[in-house]
């Protein structure tokens, strides 16, 4: 990846298996990454996971969906909402949620 790297212009890949359906942008450094989720309609970015070497942030750029904080816990979240947890599930129906994630080690 060049220094400067305009989001267009990363490669997209998309994620499909199991409940994961999203398409990510992804750009990463040494000890920090970020990538760019289209989180389809009624899939999810990445399955239910936790981190014990990393953090990831999450930001929701647009759309609206269900914030999974724990195995119990669900939140309702749309654009503009910072996050700070392992899972993100659109509710089924709804358009497609565009999600800004960075994550550091």
């Amino acid at each position: 990846m060049e220094a400067v790297t305009h989001w267009d212009d990363l490669q997209v890949d998309h994620h499909e298996l199991g409940p994961m359906n999203a398409r990510w942008r992804t750009a990463d450094g040494v000890r920090v990454g970020m990538s760019r989720i289209e989180v389809l309609p009624g899939g999810q970015s990445t399955p239910a996971h936790v981190h014990t070497a990393e953090e990831e942030l999450f930001y929701v750029l647009g759309g609206s969906g269900l914030w999974w904080a724990s195995r119990m816990e669900t939140t309702h979240i749309a654009s503009t909402t910072l996050a700070n947890a392992t899972h993100f599930k659109p509710p089924l129906g709804d358009k497609s949620v565009s999600v800004h994630r960075q994550r550091r080690t």
